[in-house]
């Protein structure tokens, strides 16, 4: 049901003054309103004369013959310039009747001489008028309002008129909302269809779009994109496919899963990280001879078969985790062994378009005491005070740092030997384009660039090193190159690993696993980079891990080396450059001479002080509160380890050892943390490993490293069974993909710690490696 119309309070408002029509009850006439009775829509009428002359009053008259009433201006009508009664002149001994303007016609207002200013016509009442017929007189009531708008008002007026219109608590902002939009439409609909000689002296584009407080290329965007219809509502027309998918559409998965599309898939499946596009891929599939694509068609139809049964899959594997599942490790989950079979994205879409389906993210912070706060408060304060001084005045290079470490026996608490295997700076030698020139500053403080032979830096054509940003797998454009860490271990890391398993393999006679180790970083998260490394590394029986989330400490690298070669390069600076800061080619001759000269005693101390932190946080559960307690990062491990040498004839240290006089109770003793008993847990549940164990090898290490142990390690062994035990168990439960912790977890970030506290394999020697970046810069002092 409709509302009422509005009541008009020129009428309905006590002392009003109004012309009653005249009816087959009374003769009508002119008077103020005495009462009001909005309900029935009536009022009473206190007539000052009506029409034969007499003055009485009419009560409930019916609105339909109420009009407004103006008086005419007059100086001896007895009556104000207002209209209202001022006195009565006597004639004939009566009053004389006020003098009021002729009666127009039935509904029509009679406007004569008003005082009143006239109110601008708001944007509806303009398309309101405008849709009421053609007006032969004056400008189109929306155009005028538009220029009107323009000249008296701020950019974006209109959008205020919808605010008060529709009653919004704020004004709109950014992007046109649906109700903006439909009055847009409107304003196009009213002027659209005018000829050019109404449109003559108006710019409507650039007026309506300074009403809206957008560009005009805008306006005529989403004029475009509106459907034109009875309601005139804006929006996007829909797509013919909505709510299809190649979960519930036969049709949508042979259109999909084609002969073509499944050879784009293996390709990639089988090549992960090499940077294909479909167009080569398209061509490479054309050369191939109807008998060569027969086995995709028929591999196209099975993935159709597989993408029909995934909605059940999917289901199974959202009760199995109670939810608690990424959308990556559910498109991994379906695919198995085989080729993608949806992606991350299309399975989200899909369960989420199901019946009261929900999503809710889960992050994990890191728990702080009050103490560490404020340490870390000071210290973010004193980083950026540090660092934008620095910046202003000297130069950074960006350092890709490579070592390597094989404990003794596989106990970190015994020592072992390190070996440094890269150390590069993040960019490329390129060609000076154009010459440049060196700053010169003035008296004044101001500088320029004089173009002069002796001022001359590099002239064009001259090689010099460009620092690049450093990425996952995107090495960048022609014109904007940059620093792929895939093509680095593609050409660098990985060979270097490869050389030294050789060369140690050679030596020792034993069979070498690398442990990889790294951060978080935005470009080692790269897919593209992490599916090449889990390809490499499992090749060679090899392990990837990850760091935890803000650990630094957990790195050598950021806790030790980094640090430790800052406080060198200082020194350096020092005696080739005066204290003056190193620039250029010099400062990386500086690293260079730093990193090569940096002690592998110095940094094996750091692999055992890495090994104690782990241990700390075991401590902790987690936390970091060993680190706010005094002296908390010495652990010890200079009391119980001293220099070791390759062969007599060295004279520099390629290692640490345990001291001679030490037995394995005094370095227990020393060191500040305690290695934990990892088999406690499985001996007091006799001899079983159960689920919420926290030392479960089975929860902590991949199938291949498990592999190797139960295979290499003696059967007599104590704690043989520990390891055997959960790899039958793993087996049993066919979770025995080849693939690392943080892979087969599909988590982002690996919170596992590294697993130097076992047993010591005399046939089998791990190597712990880590990678980690750096700039030139002064750092803590280093701990160890």
């Amino acid at each position: 049901m409709p509302p009422p119309p509005p009541i008009s309070r020129d009428i309905f408002s006590m002392g009003a003054c109004v012309r009653v029509d005249a009816s087959t009850t009374s003769k009508g006439g002119v008077g103020f309103v005495s009462a009001v009775h909005p309900e029935e829509r009536k009022v009473d009428v206190k007539y000052n004369e009506n029409a034969i002359g007499i003055t009485n009053s009419s009560p409930f008259i019916d609105e339909g013959r109420l009009h407004a009433h103006i008086y005419a201006p007059s100086d001896d009508t007895g009556t104000t310039r207002s209209g209202r009664h001022r006195g009565a002149a006597v004639v004939s001994g009566r009053r004389q009747a006020a003098v009021v303007t002729p009666p127009p016609p039935p509904r029509a207002r009679a406007v004569v001489g008003s005082r009143k200013r006239k109110r601008p016509k708001s944007i509806y009442d303009a398309i309101k008028e405008s849709r009421s017929g053609p007006s032969s007189e004056g400008p189109h009531p929306v155009l005028q309002t538009l220029k009107e708008g323009k000249e008296n008002k701020n950019a974006g007026w209109m959008r205020k008129v919808v605010k008060k219109a529709l009653q919004l608590p704020i004004t709109p902002s950014g992007h046109l909302k649906s109700p903006e939009k439909r009055l847009l439409s409107q304003i196009i609909g009213a002027t659209s269809a005018l000829t050019p000689s109404k449109t003559k002296g108006f710019n409507t584009l650039s007026d309506h779009a300074h009403a809206w407080g957008t560009h005009a290329r805008t306006i005529q965007r989403i004029d475009v994109r509106t459907l034109d219809d009875a309601t005139l509502t804006a929006s996007r027309k829909e797509r013919t496919d909505a709510g299809t998918s190649v979960f519930t559409s036969e049709a949508k998965r042979k259109q999909v899963f084609t002969s073509l599309d499944f050879y784009k898939r293996w390709i990639r499946h089988n090549n992960p990280g090499e940077p294909y596009n479909d167009s080569d891929l398209r061509a490479a599939f054309e050369l191939l001879s109807e008998e060569e694509k027969v086995p995709y068609g028929h591999a196209a139809v099975s993935l159709q078969m597989k993408a029909a049964n995934a909605p059940d899959d999917i289901g199974e594997l959202l009760r199995t985790t109670n939810g608690s599942i990424s959308w990556s490790l559910l498109s991994e989950k379906l695919r198995g062994d085989g080729v993608m079979v949806a992606n991350a994205n299309t399975i989200r879409s899909y369960v989420m378009s199901l019946p009261e389906s929900v999503y809710q993210s889960t992050k994990i912070l890191p728990m702080l005491t009050s103490q560490t706060k404020t340490k870390r408060f000071d210290w973010a304060r004193g980083f950026n005070i540090l660092w934008y001084g620095a910046k202003l005045v000297a130069a950074t290079v960006l350092v890709f740092v490579m070592t390597a470490f094989m404990p003794t026996g596989n106990d970190f608490e015994t020592g072992g030997q390190s070996y440094k295997l890269l150390c590069t700076r993040a960019g490329a030698m390129v060609e000076a384009v154009r010459d440049s020139y060196k700053r010169v500053y003035r008296d004044d403080g101001t500088y320029h660039y004089p173009q002069l032979p002796a001022n001359l830096l590099r002239s064009a054509g001259d090689p010099y090193f460009k620092s690049m940003e450093i990425t996952g797998s995107n090495e960048g454009t022609d014109k904007e190159p940059k620093f792929s860490l895939l093509k680095l271990f593609k050409e660098e890391g990985l060979p270097a690993m490869d050389a030294l398993a050789q060369q140690l393999t050679t030596r020792t006679g034993k069979r070498i696993i690398m442990v990889k180790q790294w951060d978080n970083a935005t470009p080692h998260m790269c897919k593209h980079l992490k599916k090449w490394m889990k390809k490499a590394f499992n090749q060679r029986g090899w392990e990837l891990r990850n760091q935890p989330p803000n650990s630094p400490i957990t790195n050598t690298k950021d806790s030790a080396m980094f640090p430790s070669m800052a406080k060198m390069l200082t020194a350096y600076q020092g005696l080739h450059n005066g204290s003056h800061y190193l620039q250029g080619e010099e400062l990386w001759k500086g690293i260079q001479h730093v990193y090569n000269n940096y002690p592998l005693d110095t940094l094996s101390r750091a692999y055992m002080h890495h090994a104690q932190i782990a241990n700390a946080i075991i401590e902790c559960e987690g936390g970091d509160e060993f680190a706010t307690a005094s002296r908390s990062l010495h652990c010890g491990v200079r009391s119980v380890v001293h220099p070791v040498y390759e062969n007599e004839q060295a004279t520099e240290p390629c290692g640490v050892e345990i001291r001679e006089c030490l037995n394995a109770v005094d370095v227990e003793a020393k060191l500040r943390y305690k290695k934990p008993v990892v088999t406690k847990e499985y001996q007091d549940a006799l001899n079983l490993h159960q689920d919420d164990h926290l030392y479960n090898p089975g929860n902590h290490l991949s199938y291949n490293l498990l592999d190797t142990f139960v295979q290499e390690m003696d059967g007599n062994e104590f704690d043989y069974d520990y390891y055997e035990d959960a790899f039958s168990t793993m087996v049993d439960n066919e979770d025995w993909e080849v693939f690392s912790v943080a892979s087969r977890d599909d988590e982002e970030f690996d919170y596992d710690d590294d697993e130097e506290e076992e047993e010591p394999d005399p046939d089998l020697i791990c190597i712990t490696e880590e990678v980690g970046e750096s700039t030139n810069g002064s750092d803590p002092e280093s701990t160890i």
